[in-house]
Protein backbone atom coordinates (compact mmCIF):
# COMPACT_ATOMS: atom_id res chain seq x y z
CA UNK A 1 0.00 0.00 0.00
CA UNK A 2 2.59 2.30 0.88
CA UNK A 3 4.52 1.73 -2.26
CA UNK A 4 1.70 2.11 -4.44
CA UNK A 5 1.19 5.47 -2.79
CA UNK A 6 4.78 6.48 -3.40
CA UNK A 7 4.40 5.84 -7.14
CA UNK A 8 1.19 7.39 -7.46
CA UNK A 9 2.88 10.52 -5.13
CA UNK A 10 5.95 10.66 -7.85
CA UNK A 11 3.81 10.36 -10.64
CA UNK A 12 1.66 13.52 -9.67
CA UNK A 13 4.59 15.33 -8.77
CA UNK A 14 5.93 14.50 -12.20
CA UNK A 15 2.35 15.79 -13.31
CA UNK A 16 2.60 18.58 -11.99
CA UNK A 17 5.93 19.83 -12.96
CA UNK A 18 5.14 18.89 -16.73
CA UNK A 19 1.76 20.54 -15.91
CA UNK A 20 3.57 24.05 -14.72
CA UNK A 21 6.19 23.31 -18.02
CA UNK A 22 3.25 23.92 -20.09
CA UNK A 23 2.04 27.02 -18.24
CA UNK A 24 5.33 28.95 -18.49
CA UNK A 25 5.98 27.68 -22.15
CA UNK A 26 2.84 29.00 -23.36
CA UNK A 27 3.71 32.07 -21.46
CA UNK A 28 6.67 32.45 -23.70
CA UNK A 29 4.75 31.67 -26.80
CA UNK A 30 2.62 34.04 -26.72
CA UNK A 31 5.26 36.40 -26.29
CA UNK A 32 7.36 35.79 -28.61
CA UNK A 33 7.07 37.23 -32.61
CA UNK A 34 4.51 34.74 -34.41
CA UNK A 35 7.48 34.17 -36.74
CA UNK A 36 11.36 34.63 -36.82
CA UNK A 37 12.80 34.72 -40.45
CA UNK A 38 17.06 35.38 -40.67
CA UNK A 39 17.79 38.65 -41.81
CA UNK A 40 21.53 38.80 -41.54
CA UNK A 41 23.82 41.60 -42.01
CA UNK A 42 23.30 43.81 -44.90
CA UNK A 43 27.11 44.09 -45.67
CA UNK A 44 26.43 39.79 -46.22
CA UNK A 45 25.68 40.96 -49.61
CA UNK A 46 28.75 42.46 -50.95
CA UNK A 47 31.09 40.29 -52.56
CA UNK A 48 33.70 40.30 -49.58
CA UNK A 49 31.25 40.43 -46.24
CA UNK A 50 30.80 37.89 -43.91
CA UNK A 51 29.11 36.87 -40.75
CA UNK A 52 31.10 36.72 -37.63
CA UNK A 53 29.72 33.09 -35.99
CA UNK A 54 31.95 33.83 -32.83
CA UNK A 55 30.68 36.90 -32.25
CA UNK A 56 27.47 36.31 -33.29
CA UNK A 57 23.96 35.42 -30.66
CA UNK A 58 22.00 33.06 -32.72
CA UNK A 59 19.80 29.73 -31.96
CA UNK A 60 20.51 27.20 -30.94
CA UNK A 61 22.13 29.05 -28.29
CA UNK A 62 23.42 26.01 -26.08
CA UNK A 63 26.60 23.96 -26.56
CA UNK A 64 26.17 20.30 -26.77
CA UNK A 65 26.35 19.98 -22.88
CA UNK A 66 23.26 21.78 -22.50
CA UNK A 67 24.55 24.29 -20.22
CA UNK A 68 26.72 26.70 -21.71
CA UNK A 69 26.99 29.56 -24.72
CA UNK A 70 29.56 29.11 -27.28
CA UNK A 71 31.59 32.65 -27.06
CA UNK A 72 29.19 33.76 -24.53
CA UNK A 73 28.32 34.34 -21.11
CA UNK A 74 25.52 35.67 -19.52
CA UNK A 75 24.83 37.49 -15.89
CA UNK A 76 22.36 38.57 -13.01
CA UNK A 77 19.21 37.95 -13.60
CA UNK A 78 19.45 36.93 -17.48
CA UNK A 79 17.81 33.45 -18.05
CA UNK A 80 18.44 31.39 -21.52
CA UNK A 81 16.66 29.09 -23.38
CA UNK A 82 15.77 27.41 -26.23
CA UNK A 83 14.20 30.12 -27.88
CA UNK A 84 15.46 33.20 -26.69
CA UNK A 85 17.51 34.99 -24.15
CA UNK A 86 15.53 36.95 -21.82
CA UNK A 87 18.13 39.80 -20.29
CA UNK A 88 15.61 40.77 -17.24
CA UNK A 89 11.80 39.09 -16.84
CA UNK A 90 9.11 41.08 -16.18
CA UNK A 91 9.27 41.82 -12.31
CA UNK A 92 10.85 45.07 -11.07
CA UNK A 93 14.45 45.61 -9.75
CA UNK A 94 16.44 42.94 -11.96
CA UNK A 95 19.66 43.63 -13.95
CA UNK A 96 20.71 40.87 -16.39
CA UNK A 97 23.54 40.82 -19.53
CA UNK A 98 24.74 38.85 -21.71
CA UNK A 99 28.91 39.46 -23.04
CA UNK A 100 31.05 38.10 -26.18
CA UNK A 101 33.96 36.29 -24.65
CA UNK A 102 35.73 36.92 -27.73
CA UNK A 103 37.20 40.69 -28.42
CA UNK A 104 36.77 41.72 -31.81
CA UNK A 105 39.69 42.25 -34.00
CA UNK A 106 38.42 44.08 -36.87
CA UNK A 107 37.84 47.62 -37.48
CA UNK A 108 33.94 47.74 -39.32
CA UNK A 109 30.87 45.91 -38.10
CA UNK A 110 27.34 45.67 -38.31
CA UNK A 111 24.99 44.36 -36.23
CA UNK A 112 21.41 43.12 -36.66
CA UNK A 113 19.27 42.74 -33.17
CA UNK A 114 16.15 40.68 -32.96
CA UNK A 115 14.24 41.71 -29.68
CA UNK A 116 11.10 41.58 -28.17
CA UNK A 117 10.31 44.10 -25.25
CA UNK A 118 7.13 43.52 -23.93
CA UNK A 119 5.13 43.59 -20.67
CA UNK A 120 1.71 43.98 -18.74
CA UNK A 121 2.41 47.77 -18.54
CA UNK A 122 0.05 49.71 -20.34
CA UNK A 123 1.16 53.06 -20.09
CA UNK A 124 4.06 52.69 -17.27
CA UNK A 125 6.76 50.15 -18.10
CA UNK A 126 10.68 50.47 -18.02
CA UNK A 127 13.47 50.16 -17.97
CA UNK A 128 14.89 49.53 -21.30
CA UNK A 129 17.85 47.42 -23.16
CA UNK A 130 20.74 48.38 -24.58
CA UNK A 131 23.58 47.18 -27.17
CA UNK A 132 27.26 47.82 -26.36
CA UNK A 133 30.82 48.00 -27.90
CA UNK A 134 33.11 48.23 -25.37
CA UNK A 135 36.53 47.71 -23.21
CA UNK A 136 35.05 46.99 -20.35
CA UNK A 137 32.45 44.07 -19.84
CA UNK A 138 31.07 41.69 -17.30
CA UNK A 139 29.54 44.32 -14.94
CA UNK A 140 26.06 45.23 -13.82
CA UNK A 141 24.61 48.55 -12.95
CA UNK A 142 22.35 51.57 -13.82
CA UNK A 143 23.24 51.70 -17.43
CA UNK A 144 20.15 49.58 -18.99
CA UNK A 145 22.44 46.82 -16.92
CA UNK A 146 25.73 47.65 -17.72
CA UNK A 147 28.35 49.86 -15.44
CA UNK A 148 27.82 53.97 -15.15
CA UNK A 149 31.22 54.27 -16.71
CA UNK A 150 32.26 52.47 -19.81
CA UNK A 151 34.82 53.07 -22.47
CA UNK A 152 33.05 52.56 -25.75
CA UNK A 153 30.22 52.51 -27.52
CA UNK A 154 25.84 51.45 -26.32
CA UNK A 155 23.07 52.11 -28.14
CA UNK A 156 20.15 52.70 -25.20
CA UNK A 157 16.63 51.24 -25.89
CA UNK A 158 14.93 53.30 -23.31
CA UNK A 159 11.81 52.79 -22.58
CA UNK A 160 11.23 55.22 -19.38
CA UNK A 161 11.90 58.87 -19.51
CA UNK A 162 13.58 59.87 -15.78
CA UNK A 163 14.24 63.19 -16.45
CA UNK A 164 10.54 64.28 -18.12
CA UNK A 165 12.24 66.26 -20.85
CA UNK A 166 13.35 66.73 -24.30
CA UNK A 167 12.11 64.10 -26.00
CA UNK A 168 9.71 61.12 -25.80
CA UNK A 169 9.84 57.55 -24.96
CA UNK A 170 11.06 55.04 -26.30
CA UNK A 171 14.40 56.41 -26.83
CA UNK A 172 17.01 55.04 -29.33
CA UNK A 173 20.07 56.58 -28.54
CA UNK A 174 24.07 56.67 -28.89
CA UNK A 175 26.40 56.58 -25.52
CA UNK A 176 29.44 57.62 -26.23
CA UNK A 177 32.19 57.07 -23.44
CA UNK A 178 35.75 57.26 -23.27
CA UNK A 179 36.00 56.11 -19.56
CA UNK A 180 35.03 59.27 -17.62
CA UNK A 181 31.91 60.12 -18.13
CA UNK A 182 29.09 59.09 -15.92
CA UNK A 183 25.86 57.78 -16.88
CA UNK A 184 23.50 59.26 -14.36
CA UNK A 185 20.36 57.39 -14.47
CA UNK A 186 18.06 59.60 -12.98
CA UNK A 187 18.73 61.59 -16.58
CA UNK A 188 19.03 59.41 -18.71
CA UNK A 189 22.45 59.29 -19.41
CA UNK A 190 21.54 63.09 -21.03
CA UNK A 191 25.47 64.04 -21.07
CA UNK A 192 27.32 60.86 -22.40
CA UNK A 193 24.41 60.33 -25.23
CA UNK A 194 24.20 61.71 -28.88
CA UNK A 195 21.28 61.69 -31.67
CA UNK A 196 18.55 59.34 -30.88
CA UNK A 197 15.05 58.92 -32.92
CA UNK A 198 11.48 57.90 -31.16
CA UNK A 199 10.44 54.64 -31.99
CA UNK A 200 7.91 52.67 -30.33
CA UNK A 201 9.10 48.88 -30.76
CA UNK A 202 6.96 47.92 -27.38
CA UNK A 203 4.52 44.83 -27.11
CA UNK A 204 4.24 44.37 -30.63
CA UNK A 205 3.17 41.09 -31.69
CA UNK A 206 5.59 40.68 -34.74
CA UNK A 207 9.06 41.04 -35.17
CA UNK A 208 11.44 43.97 -33.74
CA UNK A 209 14.65 44.85 -35.24
CA UNK A 210 17.18 47.23 -34.97
CA UNK A 211 20.61 47.56 -36.78
CA UNK A 212 23.67 49.02 -35.76
CA UNK A 213 26.65 49.75 -38.53
CA UNK A 214 29.72 51.56 -37.68
CA UNK A 215 32.35 52.68 -40.46
CA UNK A 216 35.94 52.84 -38.85
CA UNK A 217 37.55 54.85 -41.50
CA UNK A 218 34.82 57.54 -41.94
CA UNK A 219 34.26 57.24 -38.19
CA UNK A 220 30.45 56.79 -38.73
CA UNK A 221 28.08 55.65 -36.85
CA UNK A 222 24.29 54.46 -38.15
CA UNK A 223 21.17 53.19 -36.16
CA UNK A 224 18.09 51.78 -38.17
CA UNK A 225 14.98 50.09 -36.75
CA UNK A 226 12.52 48.13 -38.43
CA UNK A 227 9.69 47.68 -35.86
CA UNK A 228 6.50 47.99 -38.40
CA UNK A 229 5.01 44.76 -40.35
CA UNK A 230 6.30 45.91 -43.32
CA UNK A 231 9.88 44.97 -44.15
CA UNK A 232 11.16 48.17 -44.36
CA UNK A 233 14.30 49.69 -42.36
CA UNK A 234 13.46 53.26 -40.69
CA UNK A 235 16.40 55.44 -40.01
CA UNK A 236 17.04 56.48 -36.25
CA UNK A 237 20.25 58.49 -36.11
CA UNK A 238 23.48 58.90 -37.76
CA UNK A 239 26.51 60.25 -35.40
CA UNK A 240 30.42 61.50 -36.95
CA UNK A 241 33.23 61.28 -35.64
CA UNK A 242 33.08 58.55 -33.72
CA UNK A 243 36.46 56.42 -32.65
CA UNK A 244 36.07 52.88 -31.85
CA UNK A 245 39.26 50.43 -31.31
CA UNK A 246 39.39 46.85 -32.21
CA UNK A 247 39.53 44.74 -29.09
CA UNK A 248 36.58 45.77 -27.48
CA UNK A 249 33.57 43.59 -26.79
CA UNK A 250 30.22 43.01 -27.98
CA UNK A 251 27.14 42.28 -25.11
CA UNK A 252 23.84 43.39 -24.39
CA UNK A 253 21.87 44.61 -20.97
CA UNK A 254 18.63 45.49 -19.56
CA UNK A 255 17.54 46.19 -16.38
CA UNK A 256 13.88 47.60 -14.46
CA UNK A 257 13.14 49.62 -11.17
CA UNK A 258 10.25 50.51 -9.86
CA UNK A 259 8.37 49.40 -13.14
CA UNK A 260 9.69 46.30 -15.45
CA UNK A 261 8.99 44.69 -18.95
CA UNK A 262 10.58 41.28 -20.04
CA UNK A 263 13.46 42.59 -22.43
CA UNK A 264 14.28 39.08 -24.97
CA UNK A 265 17.06 38.61 -27.45
CA UNK A 266 16.18 36.53 -30.34
CA UNK A 267 19.60 36.90 -31.89
CA UNK A 268 22.38 39.18 -32.53
CA UNK A 269 24.06 38.52 -36.13
CA UNK A 270 27.62 40.26 -36.65
CA UNK A 271 28.96 40.85 -39.89
CA UNK A 272 30.90 43.16 -41.94
CA UNK A 273 30.01 46.90 -42.56
CA UNK A 274 28.51 47.14 -45.93
CA UNK A 275 30.40 49.34 -48.93
CA UNK A 276 29.45 52.88 -47.68
CA UNK A 277 27.05 55.52 -50.19
CA UNK A 278 28.42 58.50 -51.56
CA UNK A 279 26.49 60.33 -49.32
CA UNK A 280 27.49 59.18 -46.47
CA UNK A 281 31.19 59.43 -47.16
CA UNK A 282 30.30 63.01 -48.51
CA UNK A 283 28.91 63.36 -44.71
CA UNK A 284 31.60 61.70 -42.75
CA UNK A 285 34.13 64.55 -44.77
CA UNK A 286 32.60 67.44 -43.87
CA UNK A 287 31.67 66.12 -40.07
CA UNK A 288 35.77 65.97 -40.01
CA UNK A 289 36.31 69.35 -41.74
CA UNK A 290 33.73 70.97 -39.38
CA UNK A 291 35.42 69.65 -36.75
CA UNK A 292 39.36 70.54 -37.41
CA UNK A 293 37.59 73.97 -38.20
CA UNK A 294 36.32 73.77 -34.41
CA UNK A 295 39.57 73.25 -32.78
CA UNK A 296 41.56 75.78 -34.25
CA UNK A 297 37.82 78.38 -33.29
CA UNK A 298 38.32 80.83 -29.57
CA UNK A 299 35.18 78.46 -28.75
CA UNK A 300 37.44 75.63 -28.71
CA UNK A 301 40.02 77.42 -27.24
CA UNK A 302 37.93 78.76 -24.71
CA UNK A 303 36.58 74.81 -23.86
CA UNK A 304 40.35 73.88 -23.37
CA UNK A 305 41.30 76.34 -21.13
CA UNK A 306 38.44 75.91 -19.42
CA UNK A 307 39.57 71.96 -19.08
CA UNK A 308 43.54 72.88 -18.04
CA UNK A 309 42.87 71.69 -14.40
CA UNK A 310 40.48 68.40 -15.81
CA UNK A 311 41.98 65.43 -14.19
CA UNK A 312 40.88 62.41 -16.69
CA UNK A 313 41.46 59.51 -13.85
CA UNK A 314 38.70 61.09 -11.27
CA UNK A 315 35.12 61.23 -11.80
CA UNK A 316 33.39 64.63 -10.74
CA UNK A 317 29.67 63.29 -10.18
CA UNK A 318 26.71 64.10 -8.15
CA UNK A 319 26.42 60.60 -6.65
CA UNK A 320 30.43 60.39 -5.69
CA UNK A 321 29.68 57.85 -2.74
CA UNK A 322 28.46 55.12 -5.09
CA UNK A 323 30.31 55.07 -7.68
CA UNK A 324 33.57 55.91 -5.24
CA UNK A 325 34.19 59.09 -6.83
CA UNK A 326 34.58 62.29 -5.29
CA UNK A 327 32.49 65.91 -5.54
CA UNK A 328 33.87 68.46 -7.76
CA UNK A 329 36.60 70.49 -5.84
CA UNK A 330 38.11 74.15 -7.37
CA UNK A 331 41.63 72.73 -8.45
CA UNK A 332 44.71 74.47 -6.18
CA UNK A 333 46.82 77.09 -8.49
CA UNK A 334 49.46 75.97 -9.91
CA UNK A 335 52.28 77.39 -11.39
CA UNK A 336 50.55 78.13 -14.86
CA UNK A 337 48.38 80.16 -12.72
CA UNK A 338 50.67 82.91 -11.84
CA UNK A 339 52.10 83.28 -15.55
CA UNK A 340 49.97 86.60 -16.11
CA UNK A 341 51.02 88.23 -12.07
CA UNK A 342 54.86 87.40 -12.89
CA UNK A 343 54.45 89.21 -16.16
CA UNK A 344 52.08 92.28 -14.58
CA UNK A 345 55.07 92.37 -12.10
CA UNK A 346 58.12 92.60 -14.26
CA UNK A 347 56.29 95.09 -15.86
CA UNK A 348 55.48 97.03 -12.99
CA UNK A 349 59.11 97.31 -11.56
CA UNK A 350 59.93 98.52 -14.91
CA UNK A 351 57.71 100.72 -14.49
CA UNK A 352 59.24 101.79 -10.91
CA UNK A 353 63.07 101.82 -12.21
CA UNK A 354 62.40 104.29 -15.23
CA UNK A 355 59.90 106.60 -12.44
CA UNK A 356 63.38 106.28 -9.93
CA UNK A 357 65.64 107.40 -12.43
CA UNK A 358 63.50 110.36 -13.81
CA UNK A 359 63.27 111.09 -10.05
CA UNK A 360 66.82 111.97 -9.86
CA UNK A 361 67.84 113.41 -13.09
CA UNK A 362 65.43 115.83 -12.40
CA UNK A 363 66.76 116.60 -8.81
CA UNK A 364 70.34 116.80 -10.81
CA UNK A 365 69.16 118.88 -13.39
CA UNK A 366 67.56 121.21 -10.93
CA UNK A 367 70.50 121.94 -8.84
CA UNK A 368 72.52 122.70 -11.41
CA UNK A 369 70.19 125.94 -12.38
CA UNK A 370 69.68 126.60 -9.46
CA UNK A 371 73.88 127.13 -9.22
CA UNK A 372 73.58 129.19 -12.46
CA UNK A 373 71.52 131.49 -11.04
CA UNK A 374 72.83 131.87 -7.81
CA UNK A 375 75.74 132.49 -9.60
Amino acid sequence: FFFLNRVHFLDLGKAMRAWGLLVVAAGAAAQQPMDDPVIEPSGVKDPTGSVYPQHSLTKPFFAPDGISIPNWNWIGNTVVTDEYVRLTPDRQTKRGAVWNTIPFSGQSWEATIHFSVNGQGKSLFGDGFAFWYTRNHGELGTALGNTEVVDGLGVLFDTYDNHQEDHGHPWVSALVNDGNGVYNHDEDGKHVTRGGCQSFFRNMDHPTYARVTYWHDLQFLEVKMRVAEEPDWTPCFTEKNIVLPSGYYFGASASTGDLADNHDLFAVRLGTAPVPTEAQRAEAAKAKEDASKEIGSMEMAEKMKNMKHMDPHKIVTNHAEQFGGHAAEEPPAGPDDDEGSGSGMIVLYVILGLAVIGGVAYVVLFKQDKQKFDY
